[in-house]
């Protein structure tokens, strides 16, 4: 275990993003942003329309690979090039109304949105 993980992710080039259930849609945790945010490409496996949520070029979709090795063979091939292409992908994305609907802020709009419940000023 870690005392921070964000420091520990941001030494790597690539993070393993897998949810605790994968192909259910809509389950998406805190995961794939943490490496984003930490400056690592995430490798995703989880839900099942992630990209309704995510856009395609900010991680690798490990669905796309039949086995560990053909992901290890793709990740030795990314170009420096391409995995900062990747990262840039996620530095805009984070910036995104898309993202904005994973912050707490969001969540709480949303509880007193469906509860109808007004602040008090």
């Amino acid at each position: 275990m870690t005392p921070d993980k964000m420091e520990t992710m941001s030494q790597y080039k690539f993070a393993l993003c897998y949810e605790n259930l994968a192909n259910t849609k809509g389950y998406i945790t805190e995961k794939i942003f943490d490496a984003i945010k930490a400056g690592a490409v995430p490798i995703y496996w989880g839900a099942s329309n992630i990209l309704d949520y995510v856009d395609e070029e900010v991680f690798i979709d490990r669905r796309k690979f039949k086995d560990d090795e053909d992901l290890a063979k793709y990740l030795i091939n990314v170009t420096e090039e391409e995995h900062e292409k990747m990262l840039s992908a996620g530095r805009a994305y984070i910036l995104t109304k898309r993202f904005k609907k994973f912050l707490p802020e969001y969540f709480c709009d949303r509880i007193i949105e469906v509860l109808n419940l007004k602040t008090i000023q």
